[in-house]
């Protein structure tokens, strides 16, 4: 843990007992709890309860209420299964004593095989894009008075495409490409590569489904949020150096989108994949 970074300090949940932990939400946050942030500390959670030298392969969560940022989040890690190459943990989020997310994930011993990837689409590298803050404020100067500045992941260096904009009029293919990294530098090993791999999965996988719609969210009342996530963890990741994640939705439909992401490191290694459900639909009010 990296008690400098709030960010790290919360991710690095405190153990209560042998299969129960605690963790906060860092500031600046939003008006509810960033689902990446839940997903990264209950990886963390059930990470440490794991034998030692299993492999974290998979995790499957639902998102069930609402988090609150001002109040602490318990971890309760079920050990389901622990068998000779592979361990099941089932982690439940709680606040208020309500679950707000449940997850269920796979732990495997290392083991020879075949090995093969879909090679890393070629594309602009980040060192030739603008940086979140020009980005930031082009966009407040396209939409005065109703875009903000504020950065909402801080410890993140965020960059996207040049001239992207997700509110343009005209829609947009259902592809969403953005390049990362940590600002705070950690050890490159499992613990860090999944937790923070996991808090990154989140990084605008949702949105890309709504790309092709042209949605105006000045005008419109738009509902989107995370419904369930899967994540399968394929190589160890470095989040110090650039990774680059490419979300794309092949559906939507009946106030839902289904997006599928890919994370890989600047060297072109495939890290992890995603999918995910999100609500998305005009709302009344």
């Amino acid at each position: 843990m990296n008690a400098s970074s709030p960010l790290l300090a919360a991710l690095w949940l405190e153990a209560l007992d042998d299969f129960l932990f605690r963790g906060t939400t860092p500031k600046p946050s939003l008006e509810r709890i960033f689902g990446g942030q839940v997903m990264a500390q209950s990886v963390n959670a059930a990470a440490r309860t794991a034998p030692p030298g299993r492999e974290l392969h998979s995790f499957h969560a639902y998102f069930l209420r609402p988090g609150d940022p001002e109040r602490p989040i318990l971890f309760e890690v079920e050990p389901v299964r622990d068998g000779r190459t592979t361990s099941t943990r089932r982690v439940v989020a709680i606040q208020r004593g309500r679950a707000i997310y449940v997850a269920s994930l796979s732990f495997m011993d290392q083991a020879p095989g075949f090995s093969h990837q879909e090679p890393m689409p070629p594309g602009t590298p980040p060192d030739e894009m603008e940086t979140e803050e020009e980005y930031l404020a082009r966009m407040a100067r396209k939409y005065p008075g109703k875009f903000t500045t504020e950065r909402l992941f801080p410890e993140w260096e965020i960059r996207w495409p040049r001239g992207f904009d997700p509110f343009e009029a005209a829609g947009r293919a259902p592809v969403l490409e953005t390049w990362l990294r940590l600002r705070t530098r950690v050890p490159v090993d499992p613990l860090h590569s999944w937790t923070l791999l996991a808090y990154a999965s989140d990084f605008g996988l949702v949105a890309a489904a709504s790309l092709p719609h042209a949605i105006d969210p000045f005008r419109e009342r738009i509902q989107m949020l995370s419904l369930d996530h899967g994540m399968w963890f394929h190589d160890l990741g470095d989040v110090n150096d650039w990774l680059y994640y490419r979300a794309e939705s092949h559906w939507s439909g009946r106030g839902r989108g289904l997006n599928i992401g890919k994370i890989y490191q600047r060297d072109g290694r495939l890290l992890a994949t995603t999918v995910q459900e999100g609500l998305m639909r005009l709302t009344q009010s």
